[in-house]
């Protein structure tokens, strides 16, 4: 019997060597951990609008477009951002190419090895980011990538970043988009293992950010009152 070497070089260029893996995940932890925070804020800063238009139904209406204005820029900002975090594409940096490395025990077994050696706490490092990624790979997997991230690809590419003129047949909520912000920031906060100068925002500050975002336009309205 003839081996098959074509499938065997074929495997090989789907997987890369584990130290390349690994060079990568340390690459692309800060690129993410950055977009990942400004997603969230993004998020955060339409629940504030959001909050303020609920509270002030009868508010001068001049005012209310602002805010409203404001606030779908800011939520359409975030769906866009999510679906760049969330990219399939190989040839891109995102969650779902970091994953596919993650996902190999070892490609974390040479993070593991370099961490300890670059650290006097070689059993707490090696610890810290076990735990870490699997904190990653179960957030990752919880996604409903088929029903939720589907949607959401389809509302982006027909209503977001193209104008396409087959209807949008498919929406996502804006429960369901602070769902994928959730799970992107719980990512993002993984990744600050291999990102050791990295400052990631973490899952309770969305609540800070939207709260400062309220205060404002609270603010604004009472100004305008005065």
């Amino acid at each position: 019997m003839v081996t098959r070497k074509k499938d065997k070089s074929s495997s090989s260029r789907q997987q890369p060597e584990p130290e390349a893996a690994a060079d990568y995940v340390q690459a692309a932890a800060a690129r993410l951990v950055k977009v990942t925070a400004i997603t969230a804020i993004s998020f955060a800063l339409y629940e504030g609008a959001n909050s303020v238009l609920l509270d002030h139904q009868n508010g001068r209406e001049d005012a209310r477009e602002i805010v409203s204005g404001y606030r779908e820029g800011t939520i359409s900002m975030t769906a866009v951002r999510l679906v760049v975090l969330l990219d399939a594409d190989p040839n891109v940096i995102s969650f779902q190419t970091i994953y596919r490395r993650l996902n190999r025990p070892e490609v974390v077994d040479v993070l593991v090895r370099r961490a300890r050696d670059e650290s006097l706490l070689e059993d707490q490092v090696e610890a810290n980011i076990r735990a870490s990624v699997a904190r990653f790979l179960k957030t990752y997997r919880a996604i409903k990538w088929r029903d939720l991230h589907g949607r959401l690809q389809h509302f982006r590419n027909h209503g977001l970043a193209h104008l396409l003129p087959q209807p949008i047949k498919k929406r996502v909520s804006y429960a369901e988009i602070g769902s994928l912000v959730r799970s992107v920031t719980v990512m993002g906060e993984c990744l600050v293992s291999f990102d050791p100068g990295g400052v990631p925002l973490r899952v309770d500050e969305i609540a800070d950010w939207t709260d400062r975002a309220k205060s404002l336009w609270e603010a604004a309205f009472r100004g305008l009152k005065s």
